[in-house]
């Protein structure tokens, strides 16, 4: 654990075993098409298997159509992780208490992806590369902040840890505490403590988030948890038409240096 961890927001540059690229699985790829573009101005192109969300022509997401195989056609967001060796990075979730679920297999031409189950539950994607470039990140209308909400911040500290090499921190500032998983000194992930289902979400910048809270109920999609001010800005989180949950972030910074210095969480903080 280093004390010297940048401050600063993820690099635009894609780095190894950070978030990367994020789908979404809806049974209702049409209804899904037109919320996104009324609250992130997304525009789309289809490739006969799969829709791909763009922002000034570069590609935000995926949009995959849910079947009784994904989730019981259940809508949700999932977080793919760049890695150098796909093989090996599964092999080490293995090791490290983690499932196997789906691949390895082809995205589209642009990756090898495997999906993993943590050992808490949580699912979310291995991806390596076969071509060059990343999807937008870190832009209005685009992916911006990665969480895990898991009931066990211990437990899986050591598995992403092994897997992907993060660093389990906490950052904290006067009136908050923080879990965050770093790599090489900076925070790409949170991680927050929950007695419901373990899963990864995703949460997407917005200029004005009290507009985009009325955009969202306008558009037949529910506010999940009202608007309040945390570490990395002032969020909300929302349900799309189809149920999807999603987080929305305003004001977007980066989490404060982890200032503990022993490895791991530290047990006596319940966050």
């Amino acid at each position: 654990m280093s004390d010297n961890a940048s401050t600063q927001p993820k690099s635009p540059q894609p780095l190894l075993n950070e978030p990367f690229w994020v789908d979404l699985v809806t049974p209702d790829v049409s209804a899904a098409r037109s919320f996104y573009t009324a609250l992130f101005q997304w525009e789309y192109v289809d490739n006969g298997r799969q829709t791909i969300a763009l922002l000034d022509d570069q590609p935000v997401c995926g949009i995959w159509p849910g079947s009784a195989e994904l989730a019981n056609g259940a809508s949700y967001w999932h977080p793919y992780f760049r890695v150098g060796d796909l093989n090996l990075a599964a092999s080490e979730a293995r090791r490290a208490g983690g499932e196997l679920l789906w691949g390895p297999s082809d995205y589209l031409g642009a990756a090898q992806v495997s999906t993993i189950q943590d050992p808490a539950g949580a699912s979310m994607s291995l991806w390596e590369p076969t071509i060059s470039g990343r999807a937008v990140m870190n832009a209005l209308g685009a992916s911006s902040w990665f969480e895990l909400v898991t009931p066990d911040p211990m437990l899986v500290a050591d598995f992403y840890q092994s897997t992907l090499r993060l660093t389990p921190d906490i950052s904290q500032s006067n009136q908050h505490s923080y879990r965050v998983l770093t790599h090489s000194g900076i925070p790409v992930a949170g991680v927050v403590r929950s007695n419901g289902p373990s899963h990864w979400r995703t949460y997407f910048l917005v200029d004005d988030l009290d507009r985009a809270l009325r955009d969202t109920t306008k558009e037949r999609g529910s506010i999940a948890s009202p608007p309040q001010h945390t570490l990395i800005g002032d969020t909300a989180l929302i349900r799309d038409p189809a149920g999807a949950l999603l987080g929305l972030v305003a004001k977007l910074g980066a989490p404060q240096s982890p200032v503990n210095d022993n490895a791991g969480f530290p047990n006596s903080l319940n966050l």
